[in-house]
C-alpha cells in the first residue's frame, strides 16, 4: 500500500504522511440578523430514491459482518494459525511500503531498522506516470489478498485491521482510476508549500540521518522535475490546474525564493548544532554541504515549478469543478467517501447539511432572543481567561480529564511558521509523529497578520488539547499495528479536532451564551462551505449558482461566492472532512446516549471512540453496538 503523491489534501504531504493543515476555525459572521427568515423553503427536502454506485466487494471466506469477535474470545489452534498468518501478512506490507520511499519512512519511524527496514527502493517515493498508472492494480491485488483471510478467525484487533483494509483499498480503487484528478501543487496545500517542511522538520538523531537529509535535498529537484512531468501528462489530457491557481502558485514560489535564505536552513542548523554525536568541525562541514544544495537543487526546484507551471497556462480545457469531467462526479464521490470517512451517499449528505443550517439558524435566533447584543460581543474582542500558548495548553490538560481520558503524553515544542511561507500557510498545524516515538509532538501557529481574527485558544484545542496532538500520542500509546498508520482518515482525525474545539469553549472562560453563539456560528460556517463544495464539484454549480444559494442565508455577496467556487475547484472536499466528521461524532455519541439512557458516560464513550482509532464511522459505530453490548 504504497503512499501517493499528495494523493489526499490536508492530512498528506508529499509522500509523506505528515500534517494536520486546518482551515479558519473561526469564521465571520455568516448569520443574518432576520435569521427566521427566507429558510424554510430551502430546507425541504425532495425524496428521491438515490443508489450507491460503488457496491462492496465480499469479505472473504468463511467472514462475515455478523460474525465480530468479543476481545476475550477462545480460539481453536487452526485459528491462531491463521492469525499469525494475518500478522505475517500485515508485517510484509507494512515493511514493503515503508522500503519504498526513504522521506515518507523516516518521517513515519524513529528506527525503521526495528521493522526490518534497511533499505529503500527510492528517496522520496511515487513520481511517474507509470506508478500512477500501477496503483489501480497493486491496490486490487492488496485487496484480493486480504480477502483470502477466514475473518472469522480473527481477533477483534484483527478484525478491525482487516475491516479498515477492506473498506480503505475499497474507497482507493475508483480514486486510483482517476488518480489524474489529483492537484501536485494545489495553492491550499501543494508540494510548494511541503517541500520546506519535509527540510525543516527532518529529525536527526545519528550522523547517518544527517547524510540521508543530505541525500533528500540533493533529488528535491528531480522529485519536483517528475510531479512536473505528471502535470505536463495531465494538461494534455485537460486537466491543467486553473490559470488563477496557477498565478498563485507563482507567486507562492517567489514568496520562498524572496528570502534571503531558505526558510528550512536555520532551522535545520539549529538542530545540527545541537548534535552531539558529531564534532565543530563535521557540524559546519555538513551545514556547508547544506548550502551549497539549496543552491544547486533547492532553489531550482521552485524555479522549475515556476518555469513548468507558467509554460502550462491556457491549457485547462473545462471550467468549473469535478462535475465537468468525464468520471468527476465519480472520483468526488470517492473523495467524499475517503476525507469524511462516512457512508453516508452525496444525497444524504446533502439533506443533512441542509437540515444542520436550518438547525443552527434556529438556535441562534433563541440565542439572539436571550441576548439581542450577541453579534456585538462576536465582533468584538473575545476575552478568554488564558491567552499565552503555553498556559492556554496547561489549562486544557488540566481540564479536560473530567471529560475525557487523562492525556499519555504532555510535552511538546510549539514552532511559528517562517515569513516567507506565511502567506500561503494554514493558520495552524500539527505534525504526525513517528510510530516509534510519538512524544515528539510539534505544534505550527502562523502568524501572519491574515489570521490576526482566529483566536490561539480554540486553535490550540483543535491542534493540541484535547485535539490533535491528544488523539494522536493516545491512539499511538496503544501499539496498534503499523499498518493501520499508512491509511489516512482525515474524516476522523478533523471530526475529533472539529468535535473538542467545540468542546473547549465550554472552558475558555468565556460566557456561556457568548460560547454556544460561537459554536453555532461557526458549525454553520463550515455547513455553508461543505453545502458549496458539493455544488461546485457534483452539482455544477457556477458563480451565480453560489450567490443565489449565499443570499438566502447570508449578507456576503458575489466576492465570497467568487471566493468559494475558486476554493473548491483547487481543494475539493476538504471542508467536509471537518464538518461532517464532527456530525458522524455527534451521531454517534446521540446514539450511545439514546441506548444506555441514564447510563451513558461521556468519558467512556471518549475513551472508546479514542482506543478505536482512525477508521470508517460505519466500522466505529459497530464497534460501538460490541463496546455497549459488553459493557452495559
Amino acid at each position: 500500500m504504497r503512499k501517493k503523491i499528495i494523493q489526499f489534501t490536508a492530512l498528506t504531504l508529499s509522500a509523506v504522511l505528515l500534517f494536520t493543515g486546518c482551515h479558519n476555525a473561526r469564521f465571520d459572521r455568516f448569520l443574518k440578523d432576520e435569521t427566521t427568515t427566507g429558510t424554510e423553503e430551502n430546507t425541504s427536502k425532495g425524496e428521491e430514491e438515490t443508489t450507491d454506485s460503488n457496491e462492496p466487494i465480499p469479505d472473504g471466506p468463511g467472514s462475515s459482518q455478523n460474525t465480530k469477535n468479543p476481545k476475550d474470545k477462545e480460539f481453536t489452534a487452526e485459528q491462531i494459525e491463521v492469525q499469525e498468518s494475518f500478522n505475517k501478512f500485515l508485517d510484509d506490507e507494512y515493511k514493503e511500503s515503508q522500503a519504498y520511499s526513504l522521506v515518507s519512512t523516516h518521517f513515519d519511524l524513529q528506527n525503521p531498522e526495528n521493522f526490518g527496514i534497511t533499505e529503500y527502493e527510492s528517496i522520496w517515493g511515487d513520481y511517474t506516470i507509470d506508478d500512477y498508472l500501477n496503483s489501480y492494480d497493486e491496490d486490487k491485488a492488496l485487496l484480493d489478498t486480504l480477502l483470502t483471510y477466514d475473518y472469522s478467525a480473527l481477533t477483534y484487533e484483527q478484525q478491525l485491521t482487516y475491516d479498515t483494509m477492506k473498506e480503505y483499498l475499497e474507497n482507493c480503487l475508483p480514486l486510483d482510476e482517476y488518480f489524474y484528478f489529483s492537484e501536485y501543487f494545489s495553492p491550499a496545500s501543494g508540494v510548494q508549500f511541503e517541500l520546506p517542511l519535509i527540510l525543516s522538520e527532518y529529525s536527526l538523531d545519528d550522523e547517518q540521518d544527517i547524510k540521508d537529509y543530505l541525500t533528500v535535498l540533493e533529488n528535491c529537484d528531480e522529485y519536483v522535475l517528475g510531479l512536473l512531468d505528471i502535470e505536463e501528462w495531465r494538461a494534455e489530457k485537460g486537466y491543467a490546474l486553473a490559470d488563477e491557481a496557477i498565478d498563485e502558485v507563482v507567486t507562492q514560489c517567489n514568496d520562498i525564493l524572496s528570502a534571503s535564505e531558505p526558510a528550512f536552513m536555520s532551522v535545520i542548523f539549529k538542530v545540527i548544532d545541537e548534535c552531539e554525536f558529531v564534532t565543530a568541525e563535521e557540524k559546519e562541514s555538513y551545514k556547508s554541504q547544506i548550502r551549497q544544495l539549496a543552491t544547486d537543487n533547492f532553489i531550482p526546484a521552485y524555479q522549475s515549478i515556476i518555469s513548468g507551471l507558467t509554460a502550462l497556462k491556457g491549457s485547462k480545457t473545462t471550467e468549473g469543478g469535478l462535475s465537468e469531467y468525464e468520471g468527476g462526479e465519480e472520483y468526488y464521490e470517492a473523495l467524499v467517501r475517503l476525507y469524511t470517512g462516512s457512508d453516508k451517499t452525496i444525497d444524504e449528505l446533502i439533506e443533512v447539511i441542509e437540515d444542520d443550517l436550518y438547525d443552527n439558524i434556529v438556535a441562534f435566533s433563541t440565542i439572539l432572543t436571550k441576548d439581542p447584543d450577541i453579534y456585538d460581543k462576536l465582533d468584538g474582542d473575545l476575552n478568554y481567561t488564558y491567552t499565552e500558548p503555553d498556559e492556554i495548553l496547561t489549562n486544557l490538560m488540566s481540564m479536560l480529564t473530567k471529560d475525557f481520558p487523562a492525556p499519555v503524553c504532555t510535552t511538546y515544542n510549539l514552532k511559528y511558521v517562517a515569513e516567507s511561507m506565511q502567506s500561503s500557510s494554514n493558520p495552524a498545524f500539527y505534525l504526525i509523529p513517528q510510530y516509534d516515538n510519538y512524544e515528539r509532538n510539534i505544534i505550527y501557529v502562523n502568524p501572519n497578520e491574515k489570521y490576526a481574527h482566529m483566536d490561539l485558544f480554540p486553535l490550540l484545542a483543535h491542534e493540541g488539547m484535547p485535539g490533535h496532538m491528544y488523539q494522536n500520542n493516545y491512539f499511538l500509546s496503544l501499539n496498534p499495528h503499523p499498518m493501520r498508520t499508512l491509511m489516512s482518515f482525515g474524516g476522523y482525525a478533523e471530526g475529533w479536532a472539529q468535535y473538542v474545539e467545540y468542546y473547549s469553549y465550554d472552558w475558555s472562560g468565556l460566557e456561556p451564551l457568548l460560547a454556544e453563539a460561537i459554536r453555532s456560528n461557526d458549525r454553520f460556517g463550515f455547513a455553508l462551505y461543505s453545502r458549496v463544495d458539493i455544488g461546485v464539484n457534483y452539482e455544477g454549480w457556477n458563480v451565480d449558482d453560489i450567490e443565489d444559494f449565499l443570499s438566502q442565508y447570508t449578507t456576503a455577496g458575489r466576492e465570497l461566492a467568487e471566493d468559494l467556487y475558486e476554493m473548491f475547484i483547487y481543494d475539493p472536499a476538504t471542508y467536509l472532512q471537518y464538518y461532517i466528521g464532527n456530525l458522524e461524532i455527534l451521531e454517534l455519541r446521540a446514539k450511545a446516549e439514546d441506548q444506555l439512557g441514564k447510563d451513558f458516560n461521556i468519558k467512556d464513550f471518549h475513551e472508546f471512540f479514542l482506543t478505536v482509532g482512525p477508521t470508517y464511522y460505519d466500522i466505529i459505530y459497530d464497534r460501538m453496538l460490541m463496546w455497549i453490548d459488553e459493557e452495559y
